[in-house]
């Protein structure tokens, strides 16, 4: 499968893993994460993918997994906007509200900046 061909279905797999997601249909929400980590896609639709899997396992109580993976993108630095808004919803599920707050203003800083 080529590159563009890889990043379509991510897109499509995406807007399949937000239905299940708001239908909280975990099982689901869960198989489809991970056929999207298998693709090489771009890396905004991998963090929300990755955001919504950690939400996903909080959801199911399994806090610890949902940090380790939450690890693999918490850390990263991001250029829009919706990308810390990923991240803040996944720390207020993790119950970390100091890092929501923190992903809330940088998401805040860079919109203020696109629009000047």
């Amino acid at each position: 499968m080529s590159t563009e061909e890889e990043i379509e279905l991510g897109k499509k797999l995406i807007d399949e893993m937000r239905a299940s997601f708001s239908r909280s249909d975990w099982d689901d929400t869960t198989r489809i994460f991970e056929r999207i980590a298998g693709l090489k896609t771009d890396r905004g639709l991998r963090l929300e993918a990755t955001c919504l899997a950690v939400r996903t396992l909080v959801a199911i109580k399994q806090r610890s997994a949902a940090r380790h993976l939450f690890a693999t993108v918490a850390t990263g630095e991001y250029k829009k906007p919706p990308h810390y808004e990923y991240l803040a919803r996944a720390y207020l599920d993790l119950k970390q509200y100091k890092e929501a707050a923190a992903a809330c203003e940088r998401a805040e800083a860079l919109r203020q900046a696109e629009s000047e």
